[in-house]
């Protein structure tokens, strides 16, 4: 009997234990379930935080290429113009476009690369108060000037009425004033007020692009995609360097950089990615709308690739959203609008 009992206690200890490990297999189970959807999660509301000031810019950018960029003629698109080095006519040849367009994206990428390479002294100096003085006088021109042109521009084309000179100075003064203490002051930095400006910044920037000649603007986006890729992702990278030297500091430059999520992405990507949907906003409604979603797909993309590549600190984000625009830019006049054209005609 007392045997029986003894075999009887072991069973019940074995028995236990078996439960005990199926509820701690169950626990892991569910725990690494748990995990997994919470970095679902993540990604989508990364996701979703980048998607919202891209499709805001893209409604900017629309309702100024549809208010007062489709309703100028081309002798009214002189005063951005005059700032490229070449001037195209009618009259060139493909050859000539091409050449002149590659001469004045090179210009633009220069000067992109020497206000880079400026930071990048500044930051191995250590003079961030400098190099923060520096961005602000950036700042605050970018934000005035293209806005000053807009109203101009505006007003010239709905309400052929002289405006009243000191009250539009006024609202200007205010509007840039508001907008650097938006983007410089670090309690504003993760506030709506900040994000709306970083927005109309963005909007500020894409604007001249879309009185640029096409051919101008594409090459501008492949020597920019190129150099996007080489100063990301090699070791000597300038913009590599200064997105560690911020990240080692746990401190942003004001309007480099749109936080959300704990994701960051440089204004410049969406500038360009305002720049690739309005020239689409110039052929039809079809393209427009196939660019906007391959934008979308790019960035959703680059996302994804970010948090797949733990071992770099940062991933270039225009190469893929430049590449799916372009392929959709070309692709969708050619193939799609034919397509569509076909299924709406009448089979009799």
């Amino acid at each position: 009997a007392g045997r029986a009992v003894r075999m009887g206690s072991i069973g019940s200890v074995v028995s236990d234990s078996k439960h005990i490990v199926e509820e701690e297999e169950w626990y892991i189970i569910g725990r690494n379930a748990i995990i997994k959807q919470n970095s679902y999660n993540r990604v989508v509301r990364q996701i979703a935080s980048m998607l919202r000031p891209t499709a805001s810019i893209i409604l900017l950018v629309g309702l100024y290429v549809g208010l007062i960029g489709k309703k100028k003629k081309q002798e009214d698109k002189i005063l951005y113009q005059k700032i490229l080095f070449y001037q195209q006519t009618e009259q060139d040849s493909l050859g000539e476009r091409m050449r002149g367009s590659m001469i004045n994206a090179a210009l633009v990428v220069a000067g992109i690369i020497g206000i880079t390479f400026i930071f990048l002294i500044l930051f191995s100096l250590k003079a961030k108060k400098v190099a923060s003085g520096f961005l602000v006088v950036i700042l605050g021109f970018l934000i005035c000037a293209p806005w000053i042109y807009f109203s101009h521009e505006f007003f010239r084309v709905y309400a052929p009425f002289p405006l009243e000179a000191l009250s539009f100075s006024m609202f200007i003064y205010n509007f840039t004033v508001c907008g650097l203490v938006a983007l410089t002051f670090s309690r504003l930095r993760s506030s709506i007020f900040n994000k709306a400006y970083l927005i109309i910044l963005c909007v500020s920037l894409v604007w001249p692009f879309t009185e640029f000649p096409e051919l101008t603007v594409w090459c501008t986006l492949g020597l920019l995609t190129i150099y996007d890729l080489l100063a990301v992702l090699t070791p000597c990278g300038p913009l590599r360097f200064i997105m560690e030297r911020e990240i080692t500091a746990a401190s942003t430059l004001p309007g480099l950089m749109y936080t959300g999520e704990f994701f960051r992405l440089g204004l410049g990507d969406f500038v360009f990615y305002g720049v690739l949907v309005a020239r689409s906003m110039f052929l039809d409604s079809n393209t427009t709308l196939s660019c906007c979603l391959a934008v979308s797909m790019g960035l959703v993309l680059t996302i994804i690739i970010t948090r797949s590549a733990k071992t770099l600190s940062a991933i270039p984000a225009l190469p893929v959203s430049v590449v799916f625009g372009f392929v959709f830019y070309v692709l969708t006049p050619l193939v799609v609008n034919p397509y569509l054209e076909r299924l709406t005609r009448p089979f009799y």
